[in-house]
């Protein structure tokens, strides 16, 4: 018994030394974090600060953009109603809230040899009029920081250059562009490709046979893809219903107002790669004027387009109601990779690459015939 008790007792003793031992473990540790802390924040070197910013302007080289911000979101001060994404503007309002640097010195010879000549310029004021201006420079050798100094003169700093990409942006590299919309196959009601005076229209049509029918057709078909299955020429899929009968979908093409036929066997591949395109394949790489005018529209071949395409389709969750758009292609651009285009229901000039043109008029001479 007395052996029993003092085996207890030392393994309470032993258990007791081990809580001792963690909590000044953790003492310790919060201790040496503190300190941390403490010596990171003393090793900061703070250049200045602005509140929440309420304008702010950039230069690099001789161009300035000038932006200013009103209820959360910032707009060009040229045009307020440039489609702006402003993901640089607040990324430039971040950096000047609580600069810090990661060098300071004085300058040991010309301004000039620093980069810091004034051609690149950061300003930004905050609601309260307080204004932080900083000049930026060159890259520093380290790789990660450029040199700066506040406007006002005194010493240079040396801060995180991911600045001076923002700062390269020009006012067409932060455009909104226009969205060409989606459609899935199964909702498309018809496509148009008008190209030469000519017009193919191709359409979808849903069609009652009987389920025999159906079954048969699918069966031939040897494959159960709805994107690329077939029913005799016509390249249908559906459904089918207890009363006997089958719902399938049928897609019909039309050269100019003539004979409406069904899709052959063979032109399957070519209806597939239109409507994989019209399926979310179809956007602009880039804006060339935000508000075209008529002038601005024929110098790019606007005027009268080379190629137009016209998509309807029925809306998600809709009882039949149509959506749909008109992409007009002009000319081809200088770059000889991309087409001038834009949608018929907006002023904005843009950029799509060749590929997307390149497969509508493609199209368009396999349904032409």
């Amino acid at each position: 018994m007395a052996k029993s008790t003092r085996g207890l007792v030392l393994l309470l003793a032993v258990l007791l030394v081990c809580a001792c031992a963690y909590v000044g473990i953790r003492l310790a540790d919060k201790a040496k974090t503190k300190r941390e802390e403490a010596a990171s924040e003393a090793a900061e070197i703070h250049v200045g600060s602005v509140g929440d910013a309420a304008k702010l302007s950039y230069t690099n080289g001789g161009t300035t953009l000038s932006f200013t911000k009103s209820s959360g979101k910032w707009s060009w001060d040229d045009d307020a109603d440039f489609p702006l994404n402003d993901s640089n503007v607040a990324s430039l309002s971040t950096f000047a809230s609580g600069l810090t640097a990661t060098r300071e010195f004085e300058a040991a010879e010309d301004l000039a040899n620093y980069g810091l000549d004034g051609s690149k310029k950061l300003s930004v004021t905050d609601a309260s009029g307080s204004t932080l201006s900083l000049l930026l420079g060159n890259k520093c050798s380290d790789g990660e920081t450029c040199y700066a100094q506040l406007e006002s003169g005194g010493d240079i700093y040396t801060v995180a250059d991911s600045v001076l990409d923002n700062l390269a942006k020009g006012i067409y590299d932060m455009v909104t562009l226009d969205t060409i919309s989606s459609a899935s196959k199964d909702s498309i009601s018809t496509i148009s490709l008008e190209m030469g005076g000519k017009t193919v229209l191709l359409e979808q049509v849903q069609e009652t046979v009987s389920a025999a029918s159906s079954e048969s057709s699918a069966s031939s078909s040897g494959s159960s893809d709805s994107s690329t299955s077939s029913s005799g020429s016509s390249g249908s899929s559906g459904s089918s219903s207890s009363s006997g009968t089958a719902t399938e979908s049928v897609w019909y093409v039309t050269v100019d107002g003539g004979k409406r036929r069904a899709l052959a066997d063979n032109e399957q591949t070519t209806l597939s790669g239109l409507t994989s395109l019209v399926n979310g394949g179809l956007r602009f790489s880039s804006c060339v004027d935000y508000k075209a005018d008529d002038a601005k529209k024929a110098a790019n071949g606007l005027d009268a387009p080379a190629l137009i395409l016209k998509v309807r389709w029925t809306k998600s969750g809709s009882s039949g109601a149509l959506d749909g758009y008109e992409l007009d292609f002009g000319s081809k651009g200088s770059d000889g990779t991309s087409y001038y285009a834009m949608l018929s229901d907006s002023a904005q000039l843009n950029l799509i690459v060749s590929s997307s043109y390149d497969t509508l008029s493609t199209s368009f001479g396999a349904f032409a015939g």
